[in-house]
């Protein structure tokens, strides 16, 4: 009882995680969130998003381990050094795009680092990223494979979809295949999950 207990999702872990990770299953599926226009929101939705952990869980940073506060707190100087940086920058306009995507990556880690995530919440997040970008694959190959021109999806007979480089594709398709097989061997888990978690890993790898 107290090992299935521990393996419950909580509501609020559930929504916590689940709209930051489904907005990176959707960058995904757009050319990884390349564009300004598409990551720029999903950036100001994290920092919203961690202003209202942070405030709703009052003890949440006195809790923190000083590993992860040393952690965050790295990231945010990091961040503000990035935007120190425009001051003397050449191309002040990059700088400042580049000190956004700074302050977005620390956000994220700052918020997945601070709330107190129970087992079962995280593995139901993790297993479900590595399905949604399964399921990116997926539509990303039968779109090809439905387009009047596939050989423009390839590079040097390299498939790049859906983000358009095969480096990054590589990396975006391998990166959920490790926690789908990690959770895909644990026996507590039900088998159905267990099954589609294999089937998952094998497909993204």
């Amino acid at each position: 009882m107290a090992e299935s207990a521990a393996l419950r999702p909580d509501a609020g872990g559930l929504l916590a995680g689940a709209v930051p990770l489904g907005a990176f299953v959707a960058l995904a599926a757009n050319d990884g969130g390349f564009d300004v226009t598409l990551w720029l929101p999903v950036a100001l939705l994290a920092l919203a998003q961690l202003l209202v952990v942070i405030l709703a869980l009052s003890r949440v940073l006195v809790d923190l381990p000083l590993s992860s506060l040393l952690a965050v707190g790295l990231l945010a100087a990091f961040a503000a050094w990035s935007f120190l940086s425009i001051l003397w920058a050449d191309d002040r306009g990059a700088a400042w795009q580049g000190a956004n995507r700074v302050l977005f990556y620390a956000a994220v880690f700052a918020l997945f680092a601070v709330w107190p995530w129970r087992r079962g919440t995280a593995a139901a997040l993790l297993g479900g990223l590595a399905v949604g970008v399964a399921a990116v694959g997926v539509l990303a190959f039968v779109s090809v494979a439905q387009s009047d021109t596939p050989g423009e999806h390839f590079t040097g007979g390299i498939f790049v979809e859906p983000v358009g480089y095969h480096n990054a594709t590589a990396a975006l398709f391998l990166l959920p295949v490790w926690p789908a097989l990690v959770l895909a061997s644990r026996r507590e888990l039900p088998v159905l999950a267990r099954a589609v978690l294999w089937a998952t890993a094998v497909l993204l790898a």
